[in-house]
């Protein structure tokens, strides 16, 4: 439920997508205020305003992408950029 997904999104320190498609999820976790490391394959990376972390897939890169966003100061950083009124 959409009560459910915000009480989630509440606690989250970033959104991990490196899946296929547009990139639906990444939109809502951005609408939300939560950066994102994401693929840098995925089309969804044309409309993100910002909060995003966009890494070649491979285990060095998403590892030291998630170490990253793990840092207080790099994640108050992401959210900061998030610019909501932009995102379709």
């Amino acid at each position: 439920s959409d009560v459910e997904m915000g009480e989630i999104l509440r606690y989250a320190t970033g959104l991990l997508y490196l899946g296929q498609g547009f990139g639906l999820p990444v939109l809502e976790g951005l609408r939300a205020g939560i950066p994102a490391i994401v693929s840098k394959s995925l089309p969804v990376l044309e409309a993100a305003t910002g909060g995003v972390l966009p890494i070649d897939v491979g285990i060095d890169t998403l590892g030291a992408a998630v170490r990253s966003l793990l840092d207080p100061d790099v994640a108050r950083a992401k959210r900061q950029e998030i610019d909501g009124t932009r995102l379709p």
